[in-house]
C-alpha cells in the first residue's frame, strides 16, 4: 500500500469524500481511505449529527472544509475542488461517505490515470443488476445514461456513480453547476463537451440492507429537477456542444492537414532541392552529411513551431548543449519521435526502423545524413558509428525499440548500454512525455496538447559501470524515465502548469531546485508590461545564476494581457489577463513551494519574490496589498520596478497591461496599485534596484518607493546605478559593469537579513 501512497502522491492526486449526515460510516470510510491515500479531504455538508465530532479526531491527517448548512452535493464538490486546487493538487478523487464506495478500489483508477493522463476516470459499479434497489434508483440510472447519451453522443453504462478520479484543470462549467447530486452528472456533460476524454473502469459497490440505507435523494423534487436540467441541457447541446463539436471537429482537421502538407512540401520539395545543392556545392562527403544535418536540425524545429495547438518545452536544467558525444536514449512515444529529437541538435544520429531507412519519400535523405537501421547488427553498426562519434556525433537510441499504444514505458532493451560502453561515451538520459497524446500510435489526426522534452544528466563511463551489468543498467534507466515522466507529468499540470483557478487557463512555473535541504526559495517574475514576459533575461538566467549560488529558484508564468490585446487594445476574455490574476498567480505560487517545501527542499521561512520592471510591481503589489502570512513573500526584491500608477511618471504601457484599456481610467484602482502609497508597517525587507538612465520606466518610481520604504521604517537596501538602462536582469553582457554588480549586492544582502 506504501507505494499506492507514494505514487498518488507523486502524481498530486487526493480524495474528496463529501458528506451529510454519514456519522455511522464516515469513520470507517475515512480509515481505509487513509490506508490508501495519505491526501485527504474531506466537505462537511452543514451534517446536524455527530459528524464534526468524529472528523475533530483526525487533527492534521485530513484537511475539513466546512459549511453551516447544507448546501448540497455540486456545492460540495466544488468546496473539495477548490481546496485540492489550492494545496497545489492535479487530480481529485471522489467518493461517497456512505460506504457504498471501497477505497481499496483507488488502486483502479490510479492505474487508468497512469494509462490515460487527463482524463477523466469514471468508476463504474459492478453487480448493480444484482443488488436489490428501488424501482426508482434503477430508473434513474437508466433515465440518466439515456440523457446522457443523447447529450453528448457518447454512451457509458453509470452515469450516477461517486466514484471518479477528476482532472482538476480541465473541469468546466463548475460555475453553472446545480447544488444537488445531478451535479455530477453534469461534470461529465461539461467535460465531454469540451473534449475531456471519458474512461470507464470497474469498480465494487457495497448496498446496505434497505432498512439501515441513508438516502437523500426526494423522488418527486429531485426527478422534477433532473427532469428540467435534462431539458436545458438537450437545448445548450444544440446551440452551444453541437457548434462547439464541429468547430473542435475543423480544428483537428486542420492541424492534421496543415502537418501533413508541410511533411510533404519538405519531403518533395524543399529536401530534394537542398540535397541537389548540396551535392553541387559542398565538397566532400563530410560536408554533404553536415549539412543535411543541418537541415533536418532546422525543419524539425520549423515543424515544432508551426505545429497547429501544439506547446514545447525543453527542461534542460543542465544546460546540455550536446558538444561532447553521447548515447541518447529515450522513451519512444509517437511518430514525432523523431522530428523532435532532431530538433535538439544537428550533431545526431538517430538509429532507425527499417521501415524508416526505407521510406520511399524522404529515406533517401535518412541515408544521407548517415542514419543507420537497428537491424543491420551489431558488428556492422560498431565501426560506422565509431567513426562516426570520432566526427562529434551522438547516438540516439530508443531502448524500447517499439512505441507504446497506452504511453506506459516498456522493458529496455541493453543495446544501447553495450554500445555506449564500445564507443567509450557517454549516456545521456531524455525523457519525451506528451507526443502520444498528440499523435497516439495508430492515430490518424493530430490532437491539440503540450510535448515535454526533458534532457537528464549525462552518465560518464565509470558511473555506468557502477550501475552493474547491462541489465542493471537497463533496468536502472527504465526506472529512471519512469520515475521522470512521472514527475513531467505532475509539473506539466502543478508546477509548470500552476492551477490558479477552476476557472481560468493553467499557469507555468518552472523549477531550478538548488543541491542539498532547507535551501531559502525566490519566484522569478519576469517583466514585460504586464503583456508579456521576458524569460530569457528576466527569468531563466535570473534562476540559473541564484540555483548556482544555493538559491532554489521558480521562473512564473504569470498571465498577462497578450501581445493581441496590446495591439488592438482588445482582451481574449476578461479573465486570466488583468488585476488581480496576476497578483493571484503568484499568491498561488507561493503556497504551492510552501505546501511541497519538504520534497523541493525548501525552507518555508525563507520564500522571497524577485521582479524586474512589471514583475517588479507585481512582487512589491503581493507583498504590500496581501495580509496573509501564508502567500506573503518572506523578502521581495523589485529591480528597476514599475510602482506608480498616479504620478507623472508612471509607466502607462504597464499600467494599461495591468487594469486593462476600461479600467485604467479607475481612480480608486491607480491609488489602491500605486506601491508608493500602500507601504504597510509589517512589509518584509525589500532589496530595490534601477539606473538613472533608464528609457523605459522612469527611475523616480524607485525613487517614490525608497522614500516610502524609508518613512514607514521599513527594512530595505536601495541601490541606485547611474548607468545600465532598462532590462538587464541577470545577463552578463546586457547593461553595463556598473549595473551588474547588484548581484554580488543582493546576495550579501540576503546574508545581512539571515537568508543566507
Amino acid at each position: 500500500m506504501n507505494s499506492t501512497i507514494e505514487l498518488l502522491h507523486e502524481r498530486g492526486i487526493c480524495v474528496v469524500i463529501p458528506t451529510y449526515n454519514n456519522c455511522g460510516t464516515l469513520a470507517n470510510v475515512i480509515d481505509r481511505t487513509l490506508a490508501m491515500c495519505a491526501d485527504v479531504i474531506v466537505v462537511n455538508d452543514g451534517s446536524t449529527d455527530d459528524t464534526a465530532m468524529i472528523l475533530s479526531g483526525y487533527e492534521d491527517r485530513i484537511t475539513v472544509v466546512s459549511f453551516e448548512r447544507n448546501a448540497g452535493k455540486g456545492s460540495a464538490l466544488k468546496a473539495g475542488f477548490r481546496k485540492a486546487i489550492e494545496m497545489g493538487y492535479v487530480y481529485a478523487i471522489t467518493l461517497d461517505a456512505d460506504g457504498q464506495h471501497f477505497p481499496e478500489d483507488i488502486p483502479v483508477l490510479l492505474k487508468a490515470n497512469m494509462e490515460n493522463p487527463g482524463a477523466l476516470i469514471v468508476g463504474q459499479r459492478q453487480g448493480l443488476e444484482s443488488i436489490e434497489r428501488s424501482a426508482g434508483s434503477k430508473f434513474a440510472n437508466s433515465f440518466s445514461n439515456f440523457w446522457f447519451c443523447v447529450q453528448t453522443f457518447q454512451y457509458l453504462k453509470d452515469t450516477q456513480t461517486g466514484y471518479r478520479l477528476y482532472p482538476l484543470r480541465k473541469l468546466h462549467g463548475l460555475c453553472l453547476l446545480t447544488s444537488r447530486y445531478e451535479a455530477e452528472l453534469e461534470l461529465l456533460v461539461f467535460s465531454s463537451w469540451h473534449g475531456v476524454r471519458l474512461v470507464s473502469v470497474p469498480v465494487n459497490v457495497y448496498y446496505p440492507p434497505m432498512e439501515e440505507r441513508v438516502s437523500h435523494f426526494r423522488p418527486g423534487k429531485d426527478f422534477a429537477r433532473i427532469s428540467i436540467l435534462n431539458t436545458i441541457l438537450c437545448f445548450l447541446t444544440i446551440v452551444y456542444a453541437l457548434p462547439l463539436k464541429i468547430i473542435r471537429t475543423a480544428l483537428t482537421a486542420w492541424s492534421t492537414l496543415f502537418s501533413l502538407f508541410f511533411f510533404l512540401v519538405c519531403t518533395i520539395v524543399v529536401m530534394p532541392i537542398f540535397a541537389a545543392a548540396a551535392t553541387l556545392f559542398c565538397k566532400g562527403h563530410e560536408s554533404r552529411t553536415r549539412a543535411m544535418h543541418l537541415l533536418l536540425n532546422r525543419l524539425s524545429r520549423l515543424a515544432l513551431c508551426l505545429m497547429p495547438g501544439v506547446r514545447n518545452s525543453i527542461i534542460n536544467t543542465d544546460a546540455e548543449d550536446f558538444s561532447r558525444p553521447a548515447v541518447i536514449t529515450c522513451n519512444h512515444q509517437s511518430h514525432l519521435d523523431l522530428m523532435l529529437m532532431l530538433s535538439l541538435t544537428p550533431k545526431l544520429i538517430v538509429l532507425t526502423n527499417d521501415w524508416v531507412w526505407k521510406a520511399p519519400l524522404y529515406g533517401y535523405f535518412i541515408r544521407m545524413a548517415e542514419f543507420y537501421p537497428v537491424s543491420m547488427g551489431y558488428e556492422e553498426l560498431l565501426p560506422r558509428l565509431r567513426n562516426l562519434v570520432s566526427r562529434g556525433y551522438s547516438i540516439a537510441v530508443y531502448p524500447e525499440g517499439t512505441r507504446s499504444v497506452t504511453g506506459r514505458i516498456g522493458r529496455f532493451h541493453k543495446g544501447a548500454f553495450e554500445l555506449a560502453e564500445a564507443l567509450d561515451i557517454d549516456i545521456l538520459p531524455m525523457t519525451l512525455y506528451g507526443a502520444d497524446m498528440v499523435l497516439p500510435k495508430g492515430g490518424k489526426y493530430m490532437r491539440r496538447g503540450q510535448i515535454c522534452m526533458e534532457i537528464g544528466q549525462r552518465y560518464t563511463l565509470p558511473q555506468q559501470k557502477a550501475l552493474g551489468s547491462m541489465l542493471e543498467r537497463a533496468s536502472f534507466f527504465r526506472k529512471l524515465a519512469q520515475k521522470r515522466i512521472v514527475n513531467i507529468a505532475r509539473n506539466m499540470l502543478v508546477a509548470l502548469m500552476l492551477l490558479v483557478s477552476l476557472d481560468s487557463h493553467a499557469q507555468r512555473i518552472t523549477e531550478y531546485l538548488a543541491d542539498g535541504d532547507n535551501n531559502p526559495a525566490v519566484i522569478v517574475c519576469p517583466g514585460g508590461s504586464y503583456f508579456w514576459h521576458d524569460m530569457k533575461t528576466e527569468g531563466h538566467l535570473v534562476a540559473e545564476w541564484l540555483r548556482s549560488n544555493g538559491i532554489s529558484a521558480f521562473v512564473l508564468d504569470y498571465r498577462a494581457g497578450g501581445v493581441p490585446s496590446f495591439i488592438m487594445h482588445w482582451r481574449w476574455g476578461r479573465a486570466g489577463s488583468q488585476y488581480p490574476d496576476a497578483q493571484n498567480d503568484l499568491q498561488h505560487a507561493i503556497i504551492h513551494v510552501k505546501n511541497h517545501a519538504a520534497e523541493l527542499g525548501i525552507d518555508t521561512t525563507k520564500v522571497g519574490a524577485m521582479g524586474f520592471s512589471a514583475g517588479g510591481h507585481l512582487v512589491m503589489s503581493v507583498a504590500e496589498i496581501y495580509d496573509s502570512g501564508r502567500s506573503r513573500p518572506a523578502f521581495v526584491a523589485p529591480i528597476y520596478p514599475v510602482v506608480t500608477m498616479t504620478a507623472d511618471c508612471v509607466h502607462k504601457r504597464s499600467r494599461r497591461g495591468l487594469l486593462g484599456d476600461t479600467r485604467k481610467y479607475s481612480k480608486a484602482l491607480r491609488e489602491k496599485l500605486s506601491l508608493e502609497r500602500n507601504v504597510p508597517h509589517n512589509c518584509p525587507p525589500v532589496f530595490l534596484v534601477n539606473c538613472v538612465d533608464d528609457p523605459v520606466v522612469d527611475y523616480r518610481n524607485s525613487v517614490l518607493l525608497a522614500e516610502a520604504l524609508k518613512e514607514k521604517n521599513i527594512t530595505h537596501k536601495y541601490l541606485q546605478y547611474q548607468t545600465g538602462g532598462h532590462g538587464f536582469g541577470a545577463s552578463d553582457t546586457k547593461g553595463t559593469e556598473e549595473c551588474r554588480q547588484w548581484k554580488a549586492e543582493f546576495l550579501r544582502w540576503l546574508d545581512e537579513i539571515g537568508i543566507l
